[in-house]
């Protein structure tokens, strides 16, 4: 009877070591929470979209404090020092953002001169979803986010002197994809005096090529200016004295098929045999032939006007100089 009593005892302390050993580990789980499940397979990366704007990451200071430079392949290096031709101290930095789709992009960059009153350069992603059917508005604005004073005031007529159109930097049919991020190209910030019959001829006929034969998926990236050699002018409708350019530029850069790149790929990135480049350069008066005779390589451009384009590009792209590659 006594062993029956004792087998019994050590039954109940046995079933109650388990049960104070079950409750611990209840707690243990209450304190931890459930264990984290088991990660989800890596997902393979998706393709952009074709025609869509990459990397809108709107700017909120500095552009080149925030390095934008090196997310956006078409912002030139931003200089340390004067040149030849800049003073460092008269430029402007400026982004115009805007909308496309209900999905915040970026417009365009300039890169505008206080005592010349028009931009070194603009420099723009060009993908078809900037482009479209939205009509020309009729009046120009002044820049909102630079000083009134220091753009040439042309709101509603062009400059004085007939020779001169009110010339863009970047072309409203660039950006004619809606009404707001077309009117940013009315800014008279992206206006210099640009002969009348360049503008209007073989420039506009470039400015065509560019949209139909070079755009692509992958984005073109484009960096249009001016270039001020001589210490030429015309007055504005106040009377102002603007500028005149001597010259203008335009450089571009893609992939050479135009329709590789996936999601997270930079183009400075990729192996240099993928890509290709090209430059323009043009004196701003009439009969300048044709635009397929005014090419040259980024990097010429580059030794004539002091900047650095495609910053994050290898040096051998710069260096092309291939009509062939372009059509051309």
């Amino acid at each position: 009877m006594k062993r029956s009593y004792n087998r019994s005892l050590a039954a109940l302390a046995g079933y109650a070591c388990c049960a104070a050993l079950f409750v611990a580990s209840l707690l243990a789980c209450s304190e931890k929470g459930d264990p984290a499940p088991p990660p989800a397979p890596d997902q393979p990366e998706q393709p952009e979209k074709p025609g869509q704007p990459e990397e809108p990451a709107p700017p909120t200071g500095d552009l080149y404090e925030q390095r934008l430079d090196l997310v956006w392949p078409e912002i030139p290096a931003r200089l340390a020092a004067d040149t030849e031709l800049v003073a460092v101290e008269n430029l402007v930095y400026r982004t115009c953002m805007g909308e496309i789709g209900g999905e915040e992009v970026r417009n365009y960059t300039i890169c505008f001169d206080r005592t010349k009153r028009g931009g070194w350069w603009v420099a723009y992603p060009l993908v078809a979803s900037y482009t479209g059917k939205e009509k020309r508005p009729d009046k120009w604005a002044y820049d909102p986010e630079i000083d009134e004073k220091w753009q040439a005031s042309l709101v509603d007529y062009s400059y004085p002197a007939k020779e001169y159109d009110r010339g863009h930097q970047i072309p409203n049919a660039d950006r004619n994809c809606n009404a707001s991020i077309q009117a940013q190209t009315f800014y008279c910030s992206n206006s210099t005096p640009q002969n009348n019959k360049l503008n209007g001829g073989e420039w506009a006929q470039l400015e065509g090529r560019i949209r139909s034969s070079w755009m692509c998926a992958d984005t073109l990236y484009v960096v249009t200016g001016a270039v001020w050699e001589d210490d030429k002018t015309t007055p504005d409708r106040e009377g102002n004295e603007c500028a005149v350019p001597s010259h203008y530029f335009k450089v571009l850069l893609r992939t050479r098929r135009g329709n590789v790149r996936r999601a997270g790929d930079r183009i400075g990135e990729m192996d240099p045999s993928q890509l290709k480049a090209i430059g323009f350069w043009v004196a701003n008066a009439d009969g300048q032939g044709s635009f397929k005779t005014w090419t040259a390589s980024v990097a010429e451009i580059e030794r004539r006007t002091g900047f650095e384009f495609f910053p994050t590009v290898p040096a051998e792209v710069k260096e092309q100089h291939d009509k062939a590659d372009w059509g051309l």
